[in-house]
Protein backbone atom coordinates (compact mmCIF):
# COMPACT_ATOMS: atom_id res chain seq x y z
CA UNK A 1 0.00 0.00 0.00
CA UNK A 2 1.36 3.40 -1.00
CA UNK A 3 1.86 5.88 1.80
CA UNK A 4 1.97 9.67 1.62
CA UNK A 5 3.55 12.40 3.66
CA UNK A 6 0.29 14.35 3.62
CA UNK A 7 -3.32 13.67 2.65
CA UNK A 8 -5.50 16.67 1.83
CA UNK A 9 -9.22 15.98 2.04
CA UNK A 10 -11.20 18.15 -0.34
CA UNK A 11 -10.00 19.59 -3.64
CA UNK A 12 -11.59 23.00 -3.30
CA UNK A 13 -9.53 26.15 -3.73
CA UNK A 14 -8.19 25.93 -0.16
CA UNK A 15 -7.40 22.23 -0.42
CA UNK A 16 -5.65 22.64 -3.76
CA UNK A 17 -3.60 25.57 -2.48
CA UNK A 18 -2.53 23.63 0.61
CA UNK A 19 -1.65 20.56 -1.44
CA UNK A 20 0.33 22.65 -3.90
CA UNK A 21 2.43 24.29 -1.20
CA UNK A 22 3.06 20.97 0.54
CA UNK A 23 4.17 19.40 -2.75
CA UNK A 24 6.30 22.44 -3.50
CA UNK A 25 8.03 21.89 -0.16
CA UNK A 26 9.02 18.39 -1.30
CA UNK A 27 6.36 16.28 0.38
CA UNK A 28 4.58 13.39 -1.32
CA UNK A 29 0.96 14.60 -1.30
CA UNK A 30 -2.39 13.20 -2.38
CA UNK A 31 -5.52 15.35 -2.59
CA UNK A 32 -8.88 13.56 -2.61
CA UNK A 33 -12.29 14.90 -3.63
CA UNK A 34 -15.77 13.31 -3.46
CA UNK A 35 -17.15 15.22 -6.46
CA UNK A 36 -16.39 14.48 -10.08
CA UNK A 37 -14.81 17.93 -10.45
CA UNK A 38 -12.23 19.90 -8.50
CA UNK A 39 -11.98 23.55 -7.57
CA UNK A 40 -14.84 23.98 -5.12
CA UNK A 41 -16.13 27.54 -5.19
CA UNK A 42 -13.72 28.52 -7.95
CA UNK A 43 -15.09 26.27 -10.68
CA UNK A 44 -17.20 27.37 -13.62
CA UNK A 45 -19.93 24.86 -14.43
CA UNK A 46 -22.77 24.51 -16.88
CA UNK A 47 -25.60 25.10 -14.42
CA UNK A 48 -28.12 25.65 -17.22
CA UNK A 49 -27.99 24.74 -20.89
CA UNK A 50 -25.40 26.83 -22.73
CA UNK A 51 -24.73 28.90 -19.61
CA UNK A 52 -21.39 28.44 -17.87
CA UNK A 53 -21.38 30.22 -14.53
CA UNK A 54 -18.95 30.54 -11.64
CA UNK A 55 -20.25 28.92 -8.45
CA UNK A 56 -19.12 31.65 -6.12
CA UNK A 57 -15.85 33.26 -7.13
CA UNK A 58 -16.98 36.33 -9.02
CA UNK A 59 -14.71 38.31 -6.71
CA UNK A 60 -11.39 37.19 -5.28
CA UNK A 61 -10.60 39.92 -2.79
CA UNK A 62 -9.22 37.35 -0.33
CA UNK A 63 -6.87 35.69 -2.84
CA UNK A 64 -3.52 36.71 -1.43
CA UNK A 65 -1.03 38.04 -4.02
CA UNK A 66 1.65 35.93 -2.30
CA UNK A 67 -0.24 32.79 -3.33
CA UNK A 68 -0.72 34.07 -6.87
CA UNK A 69 3.00 34.76 -7.25
CA UNK A 70 4.35 31.71 -5.42
CA UNK A 71 2.25 29.22 -7.39
CA UNK A 72 2.75 31.18 -10.64
CA UNK A 73 -0.95 31.06 -11.30
CA UNK A 74 -0.59 33.37 -14.28
CA UNK A 75 1.29 30.60 -16.09
CA UNK A 76 -1.74 28.35 -15.63
CA UNK A 77 -4.13 30.85 -17.18
CA UNK A 78 -5.49 32.72 -14.16
CA UNK A 79 -6.21 36.34 -15.05
CA UNK A 80 -7.62 38.75 -12.47
CA UNK A 81 -10.12 41.26 -13.85
CA UNK A 82 -10.50 44.40 -11.70
CA UNK A 83 -13.95 44.81 -10.19
CA UNK A 84 -15.43 47.94 -11.72
CA UNK A 85 -18.66 48.28 -9.75
CA UNK A 86 -22.28 47.14 -9.76
CA UNK A 87 -25.77 48.34 -10.61
CA UNK A 88 -28.97 48.14 -8.57
CA UNK A 89 -32.27 48.75 -10.39
CA UNK A 90 -35.11 50.48 -8.56
CA UNK A 91 -38.86 49.97 -8.88
CA UNK A 92 -39.42 53.62 -9.86
CA UNK A 93 -37.21 53.26 -12.94
CA UNK A 94 -34.17 54.87 -11.35
CA UNK A 95 -30.94 53.05 -10.49
CA UNK A 96 -28.06 53.12 -8.02
CA UNK A 97 -24.61 52.66 -9.48
CA UNK A 98 -21.68 51.54 -7.33
CA UNK A 99 -18.51 52.87 -8.95
CA UNK A 100 -14.85 52.20 -8.26
CA UNK A 101 -13.86 55.86 -8.65
CA UNK A 102 -14.33 57.53 -5.23
CA UNK A 103 -15.52 60.89 -6.60
CA UNK A 104 -18.01 59.33 -9.02
CA UNK A 105 -19.21 57.00 -6.26
CA UNK A 106 -19.72 59.93 -3.86
CA UNK A 107 -21.75 61.90 -6.42
CA UNK A 108 -23.94 58.88 -7.14
CA UNK A 109 -24.63 58.31 -3.43
CA UNK A 110 -25.32 62.01 -2.89
CA UNK A 111 -27.83 61.91 -5.77
CA UNK A 112 -29.91 59.59 -3.61
CA UNK A 113 -28.89 60.64 -0.09
CA UNK A 114 -26.40 63.29 0.96
CA UNK A 115 -26.43 61.84 4.48
CA UNK A 116 -25.40 58.39 3.27
CA UNK A 117 -22.76 59.81 0.94
CA UNK A 118 -21.10 61.56 3.90
CA UNK A 119 -21.59 58.49 6.11
CA UNK A 120 -19.86 56.30 3.53
CA UNK A 121 -16.82 58.59 3.61
CA UNK A 122 -16.51 57.99 7.36
CA UNK A 123 -17.22 54.29 6.94
CA UNK A 124 -14.48 53.94 4.31
CA UNK A 125 -11.95 55.68 6.54
CA UNK A 126 -12.81 53.36 9.43
CA UNK A 127 -12.58 50.18 7.37
CA UNK A 128 -9.31 51.17 5.72
CA UNK A 129 -7.86 51.77 9.18
CA UNK A 130 -8.90 48.27 10.23
CA UNK A 131 -7.50 46.77 7.03
CA UNK A 132 -4.11 48.28 7.79
CA UNK A 133 -4.17 46.56 11.16
CA UNK A 134 -5.30 43.14 9.94
CA UNK A 135 -3.30 42.76 6.72
CA UNK A 136 0.05 42.42 8.52
CA UNK A 137 -1.22 39.31 10.33
CA UNK A 138 -3.15 37.50 7.60
CA UNK A 139 -0.37 35.04 6.80
CA UNK A 140 1.03 34.68 10.31
CA UNK A 141 0.39 31.91 12.81
CA UNK A 142 -1.35 33.53 15.77
CA UNK A 143 0.66 33.56 18.99
CA UNK A 144 -0.38 31.49 21.98
CA UNK A 145 -1.36 34.03 24.69
CA UNK A 146 -0.72 31.40 27.40
CA UNK A 147 2.78 30.57 26.18
CA UNK A 148 6.07 31.97 27.45
CA UNK A 149 8.02 30.95 24.36
CA UNK A 150 10.09 33.73 22.83
CA UNK A 151 8.32 33.46 19.48
CA UNK A 152 4.86 33.91 21.05
CA UNK A 153 6.03 36.74 23.29
CA UNK A 154 7.49 38.63 20.33
CA UNK A 155 4.29 38.23 18.33
CA UNK A 156 2.18 39.39 21.27
CA UNK A 157 4.41 42.45 21.66
CA UNK A 158 4.00 43.20 17.95
CA UNK A 159 0.23 42.93 18.28
CA UNK A 160 0.28 45.21 21.29
CA UNK A 161 2.33 47.82 19.47
CA UNK A 162 -0.07 47.76 16.51
CA UNK A 163 -3.03 48.28 18.82
CA UNK A 164 -1.30 51.18 20.58
CA UNK A 165 -0.64 52.84 17.25
CA UNK A 166 -4.39 52.81 16.56
CA UNK A 167 -5.17 54.91 19.60
CA UNK A 168 -7.42 54.11 22.53
CA UNK A 169 -10.64 55.21 20.79
CA UNK A 170 -10.02 52.73 17.97
CA UNK A 171 -8.83 49.73 19.95
CA UNK A 172 -12.36 48.52 20.63
CA UNK A 173 -13.00 48.02 16.90
CA UNK A 174 -10.38 45.25 16.69
CA UNK A 175 -9.86 42.70 19.45
CA UNK A 176 -8.06 39.43 20.13
CA UNK A 177 -10.16 36.32 20.46
CA UNK A 178 -9.44 33.41 22.81
CA UNK A 179 -7.01 31.88 20.29
CA UNK A 180 -5.02 35.09 20.00
CA UNK A 181 -6.35 35.87 16.52
CA UNK A 182 -7.25 39.41 15.49
CA UNK A 183 -10.98 39.84 14.92
CA UNK A 184 -12.65 42.89 13.44
CA UNK A 185 -15.94 44.25 14.71
CA UNK A 186 -17.85 47.17 13.25
CA UNK A 187 -18.74 49.61 16.00
CA UNK A 188 -21.95 51.57 15.63
CA UNK A 189 -22.22 54.93 17.31
CA UNK A 190 -25.51 55.74 19.04
CA UNK A 191 -25.66 59.00 17.13
CA UNK A 192 -25.58 57.12 13.82
CA UNK A 193 -22.13 58.41 12.85
CA UNK A 194 -22.01 56.35 9.67
CA UNK A 195 -25.22 54.38 9.85
CA UNK A 196 -26.93 54.28 6.46
CA UNK A 197 -30.57 55.26 6.08
CA UNK A 198 -31.30 54.97 2.36
CA UNK A 199 -32.92 51.62 1.54
CA UNK A 200 -31.41 51.12 -1.91
CA UNK A 201 -27.88 51.74 -0.72
CA UNK A 202 -28.36 49.37 2.21
CA UNK A 203 -29.82 46.72 -0.10
CA UNK A 204 -26.87 47.08 -2.46
CA UNK A 205 -24.38 46.50 0.33
CA UNK A 206 -26.52 43.62 1.66
CA UNK A 207 -26.34 41.92 -1.74
CA UNK A 208 -22.55 42.07 -1.78
CA UNK A 209 -22.13 40.88 1.78
CA UNK A 210 -24.70 38.08 1.69
CA UNK A 211 -23.67 36.69 -1.70
CA UNK A 212 -19.89 36.92 -1.27
CA UNK A 213 -18.96 36.95 2.39
CA UNK A 214 -21.98 34.92 3.56
CA UNK A 215 -21.54 35.86 7.20
CA UNK A 216 -23.57 33.87 9.69
CA UNK A 217 -23.04 36.45 12.43
CA UNK A 218 -24.54 39.82 13.21
CA UNK A 219 -22.51 42.75 11.92
CA UNK A 220 -21.47 43.87 15.40
CA UNK A 221 -20.14 40.47 16.46
CA UNK A 222 -16.36 39.83 16.51
CA UNK A 223 -15.19 38.55 13.15
CA UNK A 224 -18.14 39.96 11.21
CA UNK A 225 -15.79 42.41 9.51
CA UNK A 226 -13.40 39.78 8.14
CA UNK A 227 -13.85 41.29 4.72
CA UNK A 228 -14.51 44.87 5.86
CA UNK A 229 -14.69 46.60 2.52
CA UNK A 230 -17.58 44.31 1.52
CA UNK A 231 -19.41 44.42 4.83
CA UNK A 232 -22.67 46.16 5.54
CA UNK A 233 -22.64 49.03 8.09
CA UNK A 234 -26.24 48.65 9.19
CA UNK A 235 -27.39 48.22 12.77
Amino acid sequence: MKTYDAIVIGAGHNGLANAAFLAKAGLDVVCIEKNDYIGGATVSRNLYKDWIYSNCSYVCSLLRPEIYRSLELHRHGLQITPYGGSLTFMENGDYYGAYHDPEVSYREMARHSQHDADAYERFSADTIRQCRLVRDFLLKTPPDPTSFKMRDLKELMLLGRKFLEMGEDRMYEATLDEAGEVTVTFRYNDDGNWRFSYTVLTASLDEIRDAVVEEAAEEAQPGAGVNPLLANPRK
